[in-house]
């Protein structure tokens, strides 16, 4: 899978906080606590998310250039190719999926209760992220996605889970 952030970005952060949004951020005021938040401890933070309003990104952008926020946005894109993106990083980060299909609210999200992971790094639309805390998890995700390839019988389902299954190691997961 690609992952391309939502306003000009590319570097490596050492541990950044991970928020896992599968659901499109229509205004600021959605993630206005999450922003004190980051604005307050000036984490540096990734703000995974289907889409975001232009003015969101906008008002990232301008924030993340003046130094008052270090929050990069991450467009994790709606098609068959990334329809798992949200399960893979969850369990890489060990972060929580704010979805509404849950019953969560964008608005209540606070950035204490987001994960960091060790590193990460976004090239070119390329993600690494280290999170060596989860390697059990990584490792017991990929022998079930592995034990699912085994009993498809559609092979462009096969070539879905083998991409997933690529992407994933005990300790990193690349898109």
């Amino acid at each position: 899978f690609t992952l391309m952030p939502a306003m000009q970005f590319a570097g490596s952060v050492l541990e950044p906080k991970i928020v896992l949004i599968d659901g499109f951020i229509e205004s600021v005021a959605e993630i206005d606590c999450l922003l004190q938040d980051a604005h307050a401890t000036m984490d540096h933070v990734l703000l995974f998310s289907r889409g975001m309003a232009h003015d969101v990104v906008n008002t990232l952008r301008v924030n993340h250039e003046r130094g008052t926020l270090r929050v990069v946005p991450v467009h994790v894109p709606m098609d068959i190719d990334s329809l798992n993106t949200f399960a893979d990083l969850s369990v890489v980060s060990g972060a929580d999926v704010v979805s509404a299909h849950k019953g969560d609210l964008i608005s209540t999200l606070r950035l204490a209760a987001c994960p960091r992971v060790e590193y990460a790094s976004l090239h070119h639309g390329h993600l690494m992220l280290v999170a060596t805390a989860t390697r059990r998890a990584v490792q017991l995700h990929i022998e079930e996605l592995r034990r699912r390839r085994l009993v498809l019988e559609q092979e462009e389902l096969g070539k879905l889970i083998d991409s997933r299954i690529r992407s994933l190691s005990p300790t990193t997961t690349r898109s």
